[in-house]
């Protein structure tokens, strides 16, 4: 029989997808209000043109990002930042038209998992209508991708950010 142990702390981030009217030091300030954490990293500033997919509600020349927060989290209970992170994006939507975008996601040694809330065969219901997708598998010293994996999140500059994310989290859980 398995010995139940409380989880190990994870490393929350979030994914930002933003319209270029919008300002991120705004976003960032957003996020770190409605999370109660602070940010601690944040990554290079990447076009988001892999994907039609959000052109039609927020427009073209997007812009693709992430933030770490400082402070690690429960696994169990961070499918709540998706809940505050629809509240966020509530704030920021011009003429019935939502500017940005924001999925929060967890990373541990092993993975990272992403938030959403639309539910799919690969991801598993959390609570107060969030789900949760394995989105990249730690193998070897480099990320592996699935077949549902979002085809930024096979990039190398990202795999790299999240790479060194990785590191960080690791000496966070010494």
């Amino acid at each position: 029989m398995g010995q139940v142990n409380p989880f190990t702390k994870v490393q929350l981030f979030t994914g930002i997808i933003v319209h270029p009217s919008i300002q991120v030091d705004q976003v960032y300030t957003s996020l770190e209000s409605e999370f109660g954490l602070v940010i601690d990293s944040v990554s290079d500033l990447y076009e988001f043109d892999h994907s039609t997919y959000y052109q039609a509600e927020m427009g073209k020349n997007l812009k693709r990002l992430f933030v770490s927060f400082k402070d690690i989290v429960s696994p169990d209970l961070a499918y709540k930042y998706k809940v505050k992170s629809n509240r966020i994006e509530t704030l920021y939507v011009q003429d019935n038209r939502r500017l940005l975008n924001i999925d929060p996601g967890i990373l541990s040694l092993h993975n990272i998992l992403l938030f959403s809330t639309k539910n799919f065969s690969h991801r598993i219901a959390c609570g107060q209508g969030i789900y949760i997708e394995l989105t990249l598998m730690f193998r070897n010293d480099s990320y592996v991708s699935l077949d549902w994996t979002y085809p930024d999140f096979k990039q190398s500059n990202i795999q790299d950010y999240f790479l060194e994310l990785r590191k960080r989290y690791h000496k966070k859980l010494n």
